[in-house]
């Protein structure tokens, strides 16, 4: 009596094996920079206080001038600070996230500038918030990505 037995060929194991390699050589970028995102996020986060803060100084007193870190109830830059940002500052409103840690964003800012109503970037009645940043534009929120 002959027993056959049941289970994969090699053949069988290595093409299961290819296909996951083939897998993994998109999805190992792509969920890296997905991390580094994330990590990018975090500084937008943390100033969307600030953000209100301003928006609501300008409401007041229809100037930016003299909105500082350290002012206006706006804390000192050292006192915004996260697991990869290392400080925000705020200078005549705007806003700039510095980041610490992570190789991608070392060293690296996001900058948010309030534009005013009544200017050529903003017909509408309240402030809009404009993006720019020495990070590459694939670590940026969906929000700040130039086109």
């Amino acid at each position: 009596m002959a027993y056959r037995i049941k289970g994969f060929t090699l053949i069988e194991l290595m093409i299961v094996i290819a296909i996951i390699s083939i897998l993994m050589v998109y999805a190992i970028p792509a969920y890296r920079d997905y991390t580094i995102r994330t990590k990018a996020g975090e500084g937008i986060s943390m100033s969307s206080s600030l953000k209100s803060t301003i928006s609501e100084i300008w409401l007041s007193t229809n100037s930016l001038a003299g909105v500082n870190s350290g002012t206006n109830g706006i804390g000192a830059a050292t006192s915004y600070v996260g697991n990869n940002v290392s400080q925000i500052q705020v200078d005549q409103g705007v806003i700039e996230v510095s980041y610490k840690d992570d190789p991608a964003l070392a060293g690296q800012t996001l900058t948010m500038t309030p534009i005013q109503p009544g200017s050529v970037d903003n017909t509408g009645s309240s402030l809009i918030w404009q993006c720019s940043s020495s990070l590459n534009n694939k670590y940026l929120p969906v929000s700040c990505r130039t086109p």
